[in-house]
């Protein structure tokens, strides 16, 4: 039987020559890369998927298996080379390596010479000279703007600390006058201060004077004994005012005794108060007799009532079920909400909370 004979240098390499038979001259033309593979993998123990052919200068992969091997060499015998697959990258490193040889090792020319002869680092510092020698003119027009320059800045600077010294006189006036300003509107308002507590003081004495006249209305009317406006107001003690202060004549046998206090009585039902206001002649400054039943349509505002006092407005407020507690003005503004609401229109905030009854 015929033969197909092919050499493979393998991994090793070696050279090693497998045989093919074939039954007819069509054989060699039926021949593929794949048959060749098979047969290398079952001699050389290298697995098919990792094989690379190379015929020539072509590499062969998976992809040409189907190549008939006749077609890839013209010589009488086919010589191939076994290769394996390997893990990299694409390569280029070579290219780097050839572009180097190209490259300037050095940059440094100037003790080289030229074709005259001549230093390069002299060449080149004459051709310097001569650049800069072009400039000459150029840089003496840069001096003298430099120093106009210079001297513009000059000026400004001076002009700038004298508008600064001008600045800082015209803060120290209005410093001064600042101050004066200040320190006058502190003594006017001294001065209205104590003009204010000086008309304080004497409302004061007026108001004591009047609750002094009530009293001995008040007096004469329940029998203590009557007496005249014009007596008490010559033994009640008066307020001096601010400016007769210094006039006064501070010695003890010139100042009246004080007048001893007179004590209280106790007040009647509005029935006695009646009588005894029918018996005892109109002075004009006797205290309003209040009525024994508070009505509230009757009154117009909260004002009105607080004169009934505290505890006569805890005793209504307690009637009516709301809270007795607080001041007079806020007993009396609670008791004023049910002039027009009833006690249940009334928010739950003026009443006072209910008790729960503990579980035994």
């Amino acid at each position: 039987t015929p033969l197909t004979q092919v050499f493979v240098r393998t991994l090793d390499g070696r050279t090693r020559c497998l045989n093919f038979e074939r039954d007819d001259a069509s054989h060699e033309d039926a021949l593929t890369l794949r048959h060749l593979r098979r047969a290398l993998e079952s001699s050389e123990g290298v697995p098919a998927s990792e094989q690379l052919i190379r015929v020539g200068g072509l590499v062969l992969g998976d992809g040409d298996d189907e190549r008939a091997l006749r077609s890839l060499s013209d010589a009488p015998a086919i010589d191939v080379d076994l290769l394996l697959r390997i893990n990299g990258g694409k390569g280029g490193f070579g290219s780097l390596l050839r572009g180097s040889k190209s490259a300037q090792t050095t940059t440094n020319f100037d003790a080289c010479r030229d074709l005259s002869g001549r230093r390069m680092r002299h060449v080149n510092a004459e051709k310097k000279m001569i650049e800069w020698a072009k400039h000459a003119e150029e840089r003496e027009l840069e001096k003298i703007a430099l120093k106009h320059i210079n001297s513009r800045s000059s000026q400004i600077k001076r002009k700038f600390d004298e508008i600064e010294e001008q600045e800082k006189e015209r803060f120290k006036v209005e410093t001064l006058a600042q101050r004066e300003s200040t320190e006058e509107a502190v003594a006017v308002g001294i001065r209205i201060e104590a003009q204010r507590r000086a008309a304080e003081a004497a409302a004061e004495a007026e108001r004591k004077r009047e609750q002094a006249r009530k009293q001995r209305a008040l007096d004469g009317m329940y029998g203590m004994g009557g007496i005249s406006d014009s007596d008490s107001d010559d033994d009640e003690p008066t307020m001096p005012n601010a400016d007769d202060a210094p006039k006064m004549d501070p010695s003890p046998e010139k100042m009246n005794p004080p007048e001893p206090e007179r004590p209280e009585t106790p007040r009647e039902d509005a029935e006695a108060q009646k009588e005894e206001g029918a018996g005892s002649p109109d002075t004009g400054d006797a205290a309003p007799v209040l009525p024994a039943e508070i009505v509230l349509k009757d009154h117009g505002s909260a004002e009105e009532l607080e004169a009934f006092g505290l505890d006569r407005l805890k005793e209504e407020l307690m009637k009516n079920g709301l809270k007795c507690g607080g001041t007079l003005a806020e007993r009396a503004q609670r008791l004023f909400l049910l002039r027009d609401k009833t006690i249940d229109e009334i928010d739950a905030k003026y009443k006072p909370p209910v008790r729960k009854e503990k579980r035994r």
